[in-house]
């Protein structure tokens, strides 16, 4: 998680292990847009095995993957921040735009200490879920506060 200020033309990664052998995979670079959520999100992990019994009642499974849900509501925000141009220069109807009809995205749903409130790159690179949007909310006006509408995102399984 580069903290920069300005465009870079390079991104240097570092990693920090005693392996002889590193698979690194991919690295992804994405416009990053902060957007608060509300307590009461979660991440559930989802098994896509399939279980069925066998003529001799033994249960017999077939593997499938697993990947990671979120769920939670966007925290209420500013029209100036919705509407505005609040969102790294962006506004909602954008950024929606943008991740939506399954396009891939990242999205970080903790990234601080709860103490501290200080950036946790560990914390990050845990919580991130590389996947699309299956729900996106819309931009709902409450008490001339926007984001309070429902998200769900799933990872693209490994």
């Amino acid at each position: 998680f580069p903290q920069a200020s300005a465009l870079v033309s390079t991104v240097s990664v570092e990693i920090d292990t005693t392996a002889t052998n590193v698979d690194v995979g991919e690295i992804a670079i994405f416009r990053a847009v902060e957007v608060g959520i509300s307590d009461g999100w979660a991440v559930a992990t989802i098994d896509t095995s399939v279980h069925n019994r066998t003529k001799g009642g033994q249960v017999n499974t077939v593997p499938g993957p697993l990947y990671r849900r979120l769920t939670c509501t966007l925290s209420g925000r500013a029209t100036a921040a919705v509407r505005g141009c609040g969102l790294g220069g962006s506004d909602w109807e954008t950024v929606a735009a943008a991740i939506a009809g399954r396009r891939r995205s990242c999205v970080v749903p903790q990234y601080q200490d709860m103490v501290s409130k200080a950036f946790d790159p560990l914390l990050a690179a845990r919580s991130a879920l590389y996947g699309y949007p299956t729900q996106l909310p819309s931009a709902e006006n409450i008490s001339r506060q926007y984001f309070t509408g429902y998200m769900e995102f799933e990872e693209v399984p490994a």
